[in-house]
């Protein structure tokens, strides 16, 4: 039990740690996001033995896609784009000591990352230029419609700054 509650309260100091870390969008540069034409779309997913059930890396994806294309319809998206727009999603389930599930908390996390070259040495890669983070926290039932609906809340910040860098 005490074992336990030392692992609750460095996970609780991680997500604090995540949260101080967390930079807004307008921190970056507004120019970050200018002339950004194309970008290919990911979800990567920590997964582990208490990943909450129902979710899974092809829904957020297919979420990511539909709300790009949504909001920022000039916007290519298509595998074939050095730039990229990376959705993290890191969840857990959390549990009573007796070990009965209660809810979930974790982060989600959006990134866009735009192809750079190093001009020393004449090397391209793709470097970050506007990140978000969300801590998130619920109910176990639920934790698949709050994650899409923080997908889509992600993407609107994005598509603000994209069109305040003078997108069109």
């Amino acid at each position: 039990m005490r074992h336990d509650r030392m692992g609750r309260r460095i996970a609780g100091l991680v997500m604090c740690g995540v949260a101080l870390s967390a930079l807004p969008s307008t921190v970056w540069p507004n120019d970050a996001l200018a002339n950004l034409t194309c970008v290919d779309i990911d979800a990567l997913i920590a997964e582990g033995k208490s990943w909450p059930n129902g979710l899974s890396r092809d829904e957020f994806r297919d979420a990511l896609l539909v709300a790009v294309r949504a909001k920022m319809p000039r916007l290519q998206v298509g595998t074939d784009c050095k730039n990229l727009l990376s959705l993290a999603v890191n969840l857990s389930k959390a549990t009573t000591e007796q070990g009965a599930d209660v809810g979930y908390y974790g982060a989600i996390g959006l990134e866009a990352m735009r192809e750079a070259i190093i001009r020393v040495t004449g090397e391209f890669y793709r470097l970050p230029v506007w990140r978000f983070d969300l801590l998130v926290r619920g109910r176990l039932g639920e934790a698949r419609s709050d994650v899409l609906r923080r997908i889509d809340d992600l993407i609107t910040r994005f598509a603000a700054d994209y069109y305040k860098a003078g997108n069109p």
